[in-house]
């Protein structure tokens, strides 16, 4: 049950990402917004895991 579980949140991950990167590659303005998402994403990920880490 938990392998099919996770196989299930890699498939809608990547399912996710290829719709990201098409998009990006067809539009350059779309490509610079995801970016700054990204980074703002990844930035409170890492905020959370030190957070979760004190």
């Amino acid at each position: 049950m938990i392998g099919s579980h996770q196989l299930s949140a890699v498939k809608e991950v990547k399912e996710h990402l290829t719709k990201n990167i098409n998009r990006c590659y067809n539009d350059p303005n779309y490509y610079q917004t995801q970016a700054r998402i990204d980074i703002v994403a990844t930035t409170q990920d890492l905020l959370q895991q030190e957070i979760y880490q004190l």
